[in-house]
């Protein structure tokens, strides 16, 4: 054991080259072979010596391990080392380096988690967790080679008592037993004969004992094999599993990636109808704006015609003074028929972009309906509220049309009122003939402040539709509004997922790493179970090899107690000079 110690440090200086651990080397290696050694020569045999030559491999596998930061394939010499120590055949030796080398990867794992500069492990599963599992093999090596060291510790007693039986037997030579002895001596020849039978049984039966031992070690060894096998199996299905559960997590990442691909396209769905939004209150606003615009029209309007009421009227009362100046007046009447058509036509202008807006609205709102579909469960009130506002929008193009046909029917009166006015200006002799159709012409004026009071509940009749409008107007931003603050609530829930799928795909490469060390650790178990199943194939063979040589053995003492029952028979059949040749029942055997 010795010189491989003293080989140990030779390795474990040739380590040092990897990252310049020279230091270690020195002040670790070179002692754990050195103390060994000077034990073994003071004391070779004592069980201190062989349990410190088990603990110095141990120190020597986690000095390997420290040199290589941790490679999971330089953990392999622990086992080995361990099946080293079955040479002793003595189970102290053994549970004393498993001993050692668990302090040590307890201690290394203790001071990993502290974040001190310690090398145990070179994946990234939780150094606690691969010290337990690797924890959990040694014990199950350990616990095989303590029951093969006490079967082999009982064999080798059993041979020892067999080889010292053996060499008594072999210093029994023909010169020294073909003796003349006195015919009184024979019974003490008998009685040292049968003793040396008896003890030659003994050693037989011992034999029948190592050979029954031997057929208990194949069957033990037999059942290590199996046991093995059956663990190589399920050291398969942890694979199996290892990979299933990999495959499970790289499935997923993609469905994690999809997640968040469906997210990205809700952000920009969000940001649409936002945008969607934004425009729908802008135009509601300048459709607010038209409206201000078509309700102070409408008031001009209706302050227009009241003025041109009282001056038909005035004209009515003065028409037969004002005769002189009737063209001027009729041009000044015609002027303001002209700024009323103006005015119904300015009013009509902006109908027709209430029109456009609410037919704007309901499109917007059917597009946000649509929106709201592709988004499911989360866009359900959304679509309420866009059903809202195309139900708003339908009532604004409703009261607009209300309006067009009033302003229509306004503009057609004045059309008539200048058709009247056109018609009476083309007659020749106008001004001559005023002063007799000044009852006609006081008709015509009364006809005329009728056609007032018409624009004049017109222009009331559109300042109303105009007001309702400005309702549903804001009715319509009220709406808007809420979306707006919808779609936030939704971007503040978008960020919270965003943060979530974040930190799942941040944990991904965690537990493949897991999941990689998993299959180290299997690997590991692997070469564990092979050189468990190469152990018991050896100890199954040394098993059979004892058995074949016991056996052999047996036989030649089969054939000394043969030799010496001829003696027994020649000592009862002895000659008549009392004498007695024991080298040719010796020879015989």
């Amino acid at each position: 054991m010795i010189p491989l110690l003293w080989f140990h440090v030779v390795v474990g200086f040739g380590l040092a080259f990897w990252h310049n651990t020279f230091l270690p080397a020195l002040f670790i290696g070179v002692p754990a072979a050195a103390f060994p050694a000077w034990l073994a020569k003071k004391n070779p045999q004592a069980t201190l010596t062989k349990c410190v030559i088990g603990s110095a491999l141990i120190l020597f596998s986690g000095l390997f391990i420290y040199q290589s930061h941790g490679v999971t394939e330089l953990h392999f010499h622990i086992f080995a080392a361990l099946a080293i120590t079955l040479a002793y055949r003595d189970w102290r030796v053994t549970v004393t380096a498993a001993t050692v080398g668990a302090v040590h990867h307890l201690t290394l794992a203790l001071l990993m988690m502290a974040g001190l500069p310690a090398y145990l492990y070179s994946t990234a599963m939780h150094p606690l967790l691969l010290t337990l599992i690797h924890a959990l093999f040694v014990v199950f090596e350990t616990s095989i080679l303590v029951k093969i060291a006490l079967d082999g510790r009982k064999d080798l007693i059993r041979m020892e008592d067999t080889t010292r039986v053996g060499a008594a037997l072999r210093g029994i030579d023909a010169e020294t037993l073909q003796k003349y002895m006195p015919a009184d001596g024979m019974q003490n020849i008998d009685y040292v004969l049968r003793h040396i039978v008896d003890r030659i049984q003994g050693v037989i039966a011992l034999g029948d004992q190592v050979v029954s031992q031997s057929g208990r070690i194949s069957t033990l060894t037999d059942k290590v094999e199996d046991s093995a096998i059956e663990a190589g199996h399920q050291v398969e299905d942890l694979a199996v599993k290892a990979a299933e559960i990999q495959q499970h997590f790289r499935h997923q990442a993609g469905a994690i990636g999809e997640f968040s691909s469906a997210i990205e396209s809700i952000f920009t769905q969000a940001e649409r109808i936002q945008e969607s939004s934004d425009l729908q209150k802008s135009t509601v606003g300048q459709a607010a704006e038209a409206l201000g615009s078509v309700e102070l029209s409408a008031a001009n309007t209706y302050e227009t015609a009241e003025h041109a009421q009282e001056s038909a009227q005035t004209v009515a009362k003065r028409t037969t003074d004002f005769v002189d100046s009737l063209d001027e007046s009729m041009l000044k009447a015609e002027g303001n028929i002209q700024g009323l058509t103006e005015f119904a036509n300015q009013i009509r202008s902006f109908v027709d972009i209430i029109d456009g807006i609410a037919e704007q609205t309901n499109m917007l709102a059917l597009n946000a309906a649509i929106e709201a579909a592709r988004a499911g469960e989360a866009g359900r009130g959304f679509a309420v509220v866009a059903d809202q506002v195309r139900s708003l929008a339908e009532q604004s193009a409703q009261s607009s049309a209300e309006v067009n046909r009033s302003v229509q029917n306004m503009i057609q009166r004045i059309n008539e009122v200048v058709e009247s006015f056109s018609g009476s200006k083309g007659k020749k002799g106008l001004r001559s003939e005023a002063r007799s159709v000044v009852e006609e012409l006081a008709t015509s004026v009364r006809d005329l402040c009728e056609h007032f009071d018409t624009v004049l509940s017109n222009s009331q009749q559109v300042q109303k539709e105009t007001g309702k409008l400005s309702v549903h107007m804001d009715s319509i931003l009220e709406i808007v509004e809420r979306n707006s603050m919808a779609i936030h609530e939704l971007d503040a829930v978008g960020t919270e997922l965003r943060a979530s799928v974040h930190e799942q795909v941040e944990s991904l490469p965690v537990v493949e790493a897991s999941v990689n060390s998993i299959e180290h650790s299997v690997a590991e178990t692997k070469t564990f179970i092979g050189t468990v199943a190469s152990i018991s194939t050896n100890a199954k063979n040394a098993a059979a090899e004892a058995k074949v040589s016991v056996n052999g053995q047996q036989e030649s003492l089969f054939a000394i107690q043969e030799g010496f029952r001829f003696a027994l028979h020649d000592i009862e059949t002895l000659d008549d000079d009392n004498t007695i040749d024991l080298s040719s029942s010796l020879e015989a055997a």
